[in-house]
């Protein structure tokens, strides 16, 4: 974690040493904003996400090989093993991150609950749930109370919000 504290005294400070280290091993300007902004112009644009994810990675390849002078081989570590600065403990207090194996344990997570609420979507369980729910519901508060209630259920159930917009869509 960051030890920088930008909301008590000498924040200014701190935050200056911040960006001064940044530019002094990275190359900022406009060119290495273009990849963010081209994201937000597909997402924008409704492009699927895929497409869009596999666009920006292959921006910010492009970026960190050209631009930054990382090699192919660098990069690639760093999106698997997570990005390492230790020669400049200023940024690499911010910056170093465990890549996708660092993500593996939350992608397996969601994998499994969206699994779950797959097998409890096909048997019915949620569609004979909500259909004796809402016969039975009176009101638009008693509704909107009784999905509150159903997405808080399945949510613990499952663990992952991903499943619960699984079980619970259309």
């Amino acid at each position: 974690g960051s030890t920088y504290d930008v909301s008590g005294e000498g924040a200014f400070e701190q935050s200056q040493a911040l960006l001064a280290a940044i530019e002094s091993e990275f190359t900022l300007g406009l060119i290495p904003i273009l990849p963010p902004i081209i994201v937000f112009a597909l997402i924008i644009c409704k492009v699927p996400n895929i497409p869009t994810f596999a666009i920006d990675i292959v921006l910010g390849v492009l970026e960190s090989v050209f631009l930054q002078g990382y090699t192919l081989n660098e990069v690639c570590t760093a999106m698997f093993s997570g990005f390492r600065m230790d020669d400049n403990p200023v940024i690499g207090d911010v910056l170093n991150y465990s890549g996708m194996n660092g993500m593996t344990s939350i992608m397996i997570l969601i994998i499994f609950a969206s699994a779950f609420g797959g097998i409890v979507k096909i048997l019915g369980i949620i569609d004979a749930l909500l259909n004796k729910i809402f016969s039975e519901s009176s009101s638009k508060g008693k509704v909107t109370f009784a999905g509150a209630v159903i997405h808080t259920v399945c949510f613990l159930i499952t663990g992952a919000y991903y499943a619960v917009n699984s079980i619970l869509a259309p």
